[in-house]
C-alpha cells in the first residue's frame, strides 16, 4: 500500500511537471472517513464522495491563472430524492452464487443559480469551466453540480455515461463547440483505474486539441474507398523521391464518410521496415463523426524514421468484424503544430 501511495504521488507530480492543473486528492484517500466516498459494492463514488472531490478540485482551480476573470455566480445545493445503487460488485455476486445484495441508498442532490431554479445547462452563456469525465460525473452524483457551487461559476458537463477514460474528452476535443469556443479550463475526470501507460490514447487527445490536419497543408492526401472485409492501401510515401516524412513530425487524420464507424484498424509502414499495427476503438456512447486522429508513433525505431504508407480498415486477422459497404475514406498526412 505504501509503495502504492509513492507511485501516485510521483505520477501526479510528474503531471504538474507538464504543466497540467493536478489538485491534491490524495488527502481525500487517506483523511478521516465522515461519510462513505464510494458505495459499498461499486467503483462509484456517492454524492458526498462526489462533493468532497469538488471542493478539493475547486481549492486547486481557483488558485490558478486566468480563473479570477471568469464572472461569478452564486449556487444553491438542495437534496432531492435518492440515490440507489445495487453496484457492479453485487451484479458479479447475483450470477456467480445466485443470490444479490439489497440496494445502498443515498440522499440525491441537485445544484442551481441562486434564486432562479435553472439547470446548470440552461444558461444562454457558453461556461468558462468544462467537466469532461465519466459515470462519475453522471448528474445522479452532482459533480458538476458541487463544482459550480464551491466556484463559483458555471461549469458545463459533458461527461459521458459509458465513454470510458477517453470518450468524453475526445468528443468534447472534436466538437464544433470547442473549435470555435474553447473553454478557459477544461477539466477531465478519469476513474481511479486509469492507465497512463496506454500511449495510444495520448497519440490521439494531443493532436486532437489542434484539430488535426484542419486548417494547415497536408504533405499527402488521398480519398478512395475502402474494403469491406480487408486493409486498403491508402497513403503512399513514392511515385518518385521519397520525402523525408519522419514520424515525430507527423499525423494521421482520416475521416469516414460514416460517422458512425468507432472502429478502425491502422497498419503504418516505414522505410526501415518498422510497422506500426494497432487498433482504434471508440465507445458506442460517442460521436466522433467517423474521425480519427492520431500522432506518428515516437520513440526507439520510430522518432527518426520515415513514413512510407498507410493502410486502414478492419484486420481480419485479428478477427475484427467488417465494413459496411460504400465507405469511403480520406486520409491526410500532415505536419504536427510545435
Amino acid at each position: 500500500r505504501d509503495m502504492a501511495r509513492v507511485g501516485y504521488q510521483v505520477l501526479l507530480e510528474d503531471l504538474r511537471q507538464q504543466g497540467v492543473i493536478v489538485p491534491k486528492l490524495g488527502q481525500l484517500a487517506y483523511g478521516p472517513v465522515e461519510a462513505p466516498f464510494y458505495f459499498k459494492r461499486d467503483h462509484h463514488w456517492t454524492p458526498h464522495g462526489a462533493k468532497l472531490t469538488a471542493q478539493q478540485v475547486a481549492e486547486t482551480l481557483r488558485a490558478a491563472e486566468g480563473f479570477a476573470q471568469i464572472p461569478r455566480k452564486s449556487f444553491t445545493t438542495r437534496q432531492q430524492g435518492v440515490v440507489r445503487k445495487e453496484g457492479t460488485y453485487a451484479g458479479a455476486v447475483q450470477r456467480m452464487c445466485g443470490f444479490g445484495y439489497p440496494e445502498q441508498v443515498m440522499p440525491r442532490f441537485t445544484t442551481s443559480t441562486e434564486g432562479s431554479g435553472a439547470d446548470l445547462l440552461g444558461e444562454s452563456q457558453r461556461p468558462q469551466v468544462v467537466l469532461a469525465g465519466t459515470s462519475n460525473s453522471d448528474a445522479a452524483y452532482n459533480f458538476a453540480g458541487f463544482l459550480s457551487e464551491a466556484l463559483g461559476v458555471d461549469v458545463l458537463n459533458v461527461s459521458v455515461t459509458g465513454g470510458g477514460i477517453d470518450g468524453a474528452l475526445l468528443q468534447y476535443l472534436m466538437s464544433e463547440d470547442f473549435r470555435t469556443d474553447p473553454p478557459r479550463f477544461l477539466i477531465w475526470e478519469m476513474p481511479v483505474y486509469s492507465n497512463f501507460d496506454d500511449e495510444d490514447l495520448f497519440r490521439q487527445i494531443l493532436p486532437a486539441v489542434d484539430n488535426g490536419c484542419a486548417n494547415r497543408a497536408s504533405v499527402l492526401e488521398v480519398t478512395r474507398p475502402l474494403k469491406t472485409h480487408s486493409l486498403t492501401e491508402t497513403l503512399f510515401n513514392g511515385g518518385g523521391t521519397v520525402q523525408a516524412l519522419r514520424g515525430r513530425d507527423h499525423l494521421l487524420d482520416v475521416q469516414l464518410s460514416r460517422p458512425d464507424i468507432d472502429k478502425l484498424h491502422f497498419s503504418i509502414w516505414y522505410t526501415n521496415g518498422k510497422n506500426d499495427n494497432f487498433t482504434i476503438e471508440r465507445s458506442r456512447h460517442i460521436d466522433t463523426q467517423g474521425r480519427f486522429i492520431i500522432n506518428l508513433r515516437e520513440g526507439e525505431d520510430f522518432s527518426d524514421a520515415v513514413f512510407l504508407g498507410v493502410d486502414v480498415g478492419p484486420d481480419p486477422d485479428r478477427g475484427e468484424p467488417p465494413l459496411p459497404d460504400g465507405v469511403e475514406a480520406t486520409v491526410k498526412l500532415c505536419e504536427r503544430r510545435v
